[in-house]
């Protein structure tokens, strides 16, 4: 219990820091840090860095209480923040594309085929492309799931395992590790699909 409460006094210290005037280095760091990152991802000033800081420091909060031990808290809190930016650009994209529908039904109608979406889709061809993708392993699946079905970016990929636990850090070699496995993933599901036909 002792190590958690050093651990929400430091988180405190840092975001209290990064929020003052009188901002110092690595606070006053991760504040431009993640006023470029709104302003790159266009944004600002639908987004202010400070809301991206409070929600960030909610999120570490919660993992601290729940027995995460945070090494850097400066460069982790960064990290979770960054993660929060990207979510809310992927969250616009989704609205954007509803909205287009809404206002422009006629228009999105036109975008779809006159026949069924199901025609000409061989059945059993569906059938075992899911069977092959149910018979790997969990990780090669989730990996397959955020990059080719949410087509996220790997290094969106690689911030949903660290935030997940399933891998415990983000550092430079994990975004070609996980290319890796996603690659050899992928070889997997042909090679897969191949046998169930055969």
């Amino acid at each position: 219990m002792n190590e958690i409460y050093k651990q929400l006094e430091l988180l405190n210290e840092v975001v209290k820091r990064s929020l003052s005037l009188e901002e110092v280095s690595t606070s006053k760091n991760l504040i431009f840090f993640i006023r470029r990152s709104l302003y790159q991802m266009g944004l600002y000033p639908e987004w202010h860095e400070s809301e991206i800081l409070v929600e960030a420091y909610m999120r570490i909060r919660q993992q601290i209480m729940a027995g995460k031990e945070i090494q850097n808290l400066p460069a982790y809190l960064a990290r979770v923040s960054q993660f929060i930016v990207l979510e809310k650009r992927r969250q616009r994209k989704r609205n954007y594309g509803i909205r287009q529908k809404l206002t422009h039904p006629d228009e999105a109608a036109t975008d779809l085929p006159d026949d069924s979406y199901t025609e000409g889709i061989d059945q059993e061809v569906v059938h075992s492309l899911w069977k092959s993708f149910d018979s790997l392993p969990e990780r090669d699946r989730q990996i397959l799931t955020l990059r080719i079905v949410k087509g996220y970016s790997w290094k969106e990929v690689a911030c949903c395992f660290v935030e997940s636990k399933i891998e415990p850090r983000f550092s430079d070699s994990l975004i070609p590790k996980l290319r890796t496995q996603g690659k050899r993933a992928l070889e997997k599901l042909r090679k897969g699909m191949l046998s169930v036909n055969s």
